[in-house]
């Protein structure tokens, strides 16, 4: 089997595979599989870091440019060598010969210097167009995709650590968050305890202007209900994708938009918003956590709690 380049240990199916891993591809076991292999094998890790560096380069590098002058000088030069005679007297062993035996570019006017000089010009006038620097706002949504995609596999990971974690993905305008803030009063981590699966990994987060936010939110059921009931009201915040709950009933909780003539109180729930960083060791130390303690406490019941994966859109 083959082996993909700078690399003499790792197979090429399985760099196709991180490749895949990397561009969002794989489905949620076929993804988890490939980060417990990145947390044990130095190669295949370093191997997602070259492709992923790699992947950045070439979404940040300027497309190549030509111009106008270039063609120019290609037909000057090609006028030149025609007139002077040249293009009849430059001897070139590669050259093929024609259909009479005869080689190209070698008759008695040199004619193919100026097809060859026409279709040149041609060619650089339509694909070396000089292209617009790529701007900043495109380079910024490419970082976010790239970010969004890393926050996917995080999610997983911290899912198949807790069993009770249910992730509700929920669009929402700036102005709209903003009332959610205040409504929830977001709490900083440092003063609330949160599951083992996210105090590694959780810090304060202050930005309320990234476009890709977690918010831990934990409660009884029936404020939690209450609370994604609220936030799928139609208008400008919508709830996306509700994962199913995989706590111990294994019942999935379903919100209900209930009319509301007066203000409600808001949900008593601890809200903290969450700047989530896992590397694959870490993705692989959760996982056999939560396997150590099914084997130790097999049925036990798991913590109840929400991650709010708020993604903000343009107001209407």
């Amino acid at each position: 089997m083959s082996t993909p380049p700078n690399s003499t240990t790792l197979p090429e199916e399985l760099g196709e595979r991180i490749s895949a891993y990397l561009d969002g591809e794989l489905s949620q076991r076929e993804a988890a599989d490939v980060e417990r292999l990145l947390a044990s094998d130095p190669a295949a890790r370093r191997f997602a870091d070259d492709l992923r560096s790699l992947g950045q380069l070439c979404h940040a590098a300027p497309a190549p440019t030509f111009t106008r002058d270039l063609s120019s000088s290609v037909v000057a030069e090609a006028l030149r060598r025609q007139a002077t005679g040249q293009a009849n007297n430059d001897e070139d062993l590669a050259e093929p010969e024609s259909y009479y035996g005869l080689p190209l570019g070698k008759g008695s006017r040199g004619w193919v210097w100026a097809v060859v000089a026409a279709a040149a010009a041609v060619m650089i006038g339509f694909f070396g167009r000089p292209e617009a620097p790529q701007g900043r706002a495109q380079i910024a949504q490419q970082n976010a995709a790239v970010r969004s995609q890393q926050l996917a596999s995080y999610l997983n990971a911290m899912k198949q650590a807790s069993p009770g974690m249910q992730v509700v993905n929920y669009q929402a305008t700036p102005e709209r968050l903003r009332q959610l803030r205040q409504r929830l009063a977001f709490q900083q981590p440092q003063r609330t305890q949160l599951p083992g699966a996210l105090m590694a990994v959780s810090e304060p987060a202050n930005n309320a202007d990234a476009e890709d936010q977690l918010v831990y939110v934990e409660g009884e059921q029936a404020e939690l209900d209450r609370l994604l009931s609220e936030l799928d009201d139609g208008e400008e915040g919508s709830l996306v994708t509700v994962a199913p709950n995989q706590s111990a009933s294994g019942q999935t909780a379903k919100p209900k938009t209930v009319p509301q003539a007066v203000p409600q109180p808001a949900p008593n729930v601890r809200a903290v918003p969450l700047r989530v960083k896992l590397t694959p060791e870490q993705i692989a130390a959760l996982l056999q956590q939560q396997q150590l303690r099914q084997q130790q406490h097999p049925g036990a019941t798991q913590r109840r709690f929400v991650i709010l994966r708020i993604q903000l859109k343009p107001a209407p």
